[in-house]
């Protein structure tokens, strides 16, 4: 009896040994693999360069969730990231010859930006090797609109020995893996291709006409004047500027101050306050037009000529909100921009978010422009772009006479050219990890995906 209970402890022993070697194997095989296999079923959509917009990466952040430390990645991810974008037939623009210091990110009509918001490695039930995961919270903004356009978050996994420090090649490897799951997303793809945004909106209005002003100023001298003739533009908690046209109540503004909304807050330098309709918009020149319900004391007049290139301008608006209302910055006419079918003024004057909507002027105190946007992106500054007033006005479809008279739009354009917030679906997080069924490495640490992993 003995006997055979020795055969058959043996018979279990190398049984049992033969099915360890086994799953040794396939392990080491998917420990080998890993880098790719943890994505490989996220394959990069083809796409045609000529039907796509042009991008630039601005910038890879560090923010785990929940948590307020903030770090910003080296400028070397951001190169890899381009030159990766690059490889997969996007037009990219920014870091063209980093031996000579040639960038063209400001070309960019779409910035893309991510944020790391996990990074950590977990001990598997395998308790040799360990289980890494990063995970990117991916945002595309579009600077005319001054709004993320699309937005969604991705995950990459990695297998490494427990011991094996997380090397940067293993970052890379997951940073890429991110950036193909990106890249495989539909929704993706359709934001950055390139759109009609050149509908005629005109055909929407009857051509409408607006009492000229006739204010004549000198600037600066006449500043306190030109300040009282701007106003705040405020859309629930987002603020940005516009500019007083006529004395009976027409207001210009950026469109993308106003977004879709039909309805807006007006605030005046003397702090009094009411509602403003917006009666007119354009969003491919990012222009519109606000009829308020009360008349003004003071306006500004429209320039009919462009500005020269070098000429000084200024730029009255609310820079970061309505605490610095009122704000005013000088500079210089840079050049005349045609950017995707669009022309802008291109100035080096100061401009932040909440400028949007507000007016340049020139020294005689007339509006020349409506700002618009500005480039944010590494290397650059004073980058800054404002709708020409000889365009914005056409495309509204309104003139200078002798009173005004304006049709209020009688619907929105519901083109292709809008561009609302997309957002993706997260990668799901998987349940487990299984080299064979019933022999699975837990994902339990994804609970806690907070920590940062210690070198």
């Amino acid at each position: 009896m003995s006997n055979m209970q020795a055969s058959f402890k043996q018979a279990v022993r190398m049984s049992f040994s033969m099915r360890t070697v086994w799953q040794t194997v396939i392990f080491i095989f998917f420990l080998l693999t890993a880098g790719e296999a943890a994505t490989a079923s996220k394959k990069p959509i083809k796409v045609n360069p000529d039907e796509l917009e042009k991008i630039t990466f601005t910038r890879l952040i560090v923010r785990p969730q929940d948590k307020h430390i903030i770090d910003i990645a080296p400028e070397d991810f951001s190169i890899n990231v381009t030159d990766e974008l690059r490889r997969h037939g996007y037009n990219v623009a920014g870091y063209e010859n980093l031996v000579f210091g040639v960038d063209q990110s400001h070309k960019a009509r779409f910035l893309l930006g991510g944020t790391i918001r996990a990074l950590n490695c977990k001990q598997t039930t395998r308790r040799s090797y360990s289980l890494c995961h990063l995970a990117i919270l991916w945002q595309l903004f579009d600077p005319r609109q001054q709004k993320t356009i699309y937005r969604t978050e991705t995950r990459a996994f990695l297998i490494k020995r427990l011991k094996a420090k997380l090397t940067i090649d293993n970052v890379y490897k997951m940073i890429f893996g991110n950036l193909r799951s990106l890249l495989s997303r539909h929704n993706f793809v359709k934001s950055v291709k390139k759109r009609n945004t050149h509908n005629s909106q005109i055909k929407l209005f009857p051509i409408g006409e607006y009492r000229y002003c006739d204010t004549k100023l000198k600037l600066p001298r006449d500043m306190e004047q030109a300040l009282a003739a701007t106003v705040v533009v405020r859309v629930g908690q987002a603020v940005g500027s516009g500019v007083i046209i006529t004395k009976d109540g027409y207001i210009l503004t950026a469109h993308h101050v106003v977004a879709d909304e039909r309805e807006v807050d007006i605030r005046t330098r003397d702090g009094k306050q009411w509602i403003g309709e917006v009666v007119r918009f354009d969003e491919s020149q990012d222009v519109a037009l606000i009829k308020s319900s009360i008349p003004f004391k003071i306006c500004l007049p429209t320039s009919s000529t462009l500005p020269k290139t070098g000429s000084e301008v200024y730029i009255v608006g609310s820079p970061k909100g309505q605490d610095l209302a009122f704000s005013v910055s000088k500079g210089v006419i840079s050049g005349l921009r045609h950017l995707d079918g669009s022309q802008f003024i291109q100035t080096d004057a100061s401009i932040n978010q909440g400028n949007s909507g507000g007016p340049m002027l020139n020294l005689s105190g007339q509006i020349v422009g409506i700002v618009s946007w500005k480039v944010v992106s590494y290397g650059f500054e004073g980058l800054g772009f404002a709708t020409p007033i000889g365009v914005a006005l056409p495309r509204l479809a309104v003139t200078p006479g002798n009173h005004s008279n304006i049709t209020p739009m009688i619907q929105h354009n519901n083109s292709e050219s809008s561009t609302k917030l997309l957002i993706d679906p997260a990668d799901r997080i998987p349940q487990a990890v299984c080299v064979r069924p019933k022999n699975c490495f837990t994902s339990q640490w994804l609970i806690d995906a907070h920590d940062k992993t210690k070198k």
